[in-house]
């Protein structure tokens, strides 16, 4: 698993030295997949925002040094992390950036910070969308 991962990180740093940038079509369009995913977050609506998510056993998802695989998985997580609204706080993405790294990928990085009552947590993020079955989902999500 620990090699996967490692091609994996150098896929995602080369990735940036082949991407090509996207239209302005394009980039409105995982603009606002992002935001409607933060939306669906800050309605504590935990299974609106897995929607971005691919639906497959094959999802990876890595944060704080582990990682993770299905989509159940990581939905079961986020509920166990975030059982409440108070928990889930207010979602915030920043520093938006796309790259296509071809006609069915687009690497999104950027930075998220969730405001609760007494404390704001936050941190950077690398999400791999891709075309499955003519819908745009992520497939991979590594955040810290």
């Amino acid at each position: 698993m620990r090699k996967f991962v490692v091609l994996c990180m150098m896929m995602l740093m080369a990735g940036p030295m082949m991407a090509q940038p996207l239209t302005s079509v394009e980039k409105d369009f995982f603009t606002k997949q992002m935001e409607d995913q933060q939306k669906n977050w800050n309605l504590a609506d935990i299974d609106g925002y897995m929607g971005y998510y691919w639906a497959s056993d094959s999802l990876l998802f890595i944060t704080a040094g582990k990682v993770r695989k299905g989509w159940q998985n990581i939905r079961d997580s986020y509920e166990n992390k975030y059982p409440d609204a108070a928990a889930m706080g207010t979602l915030a993405y920043s520093e938006l950036f796309f790259y296509k790294l071809d006609k069915k990928k687009v690497i999104c990085t950027g930075a998220w910070k969730i405001n609760r009552k007494d404390e704001v947590i936050g941190g950077t993020f690398t999400l791999i969308w891709a075309k499955v079955k003519s819908r745009w989902v992520i497939i991979m999500d590594h955040t810290e």
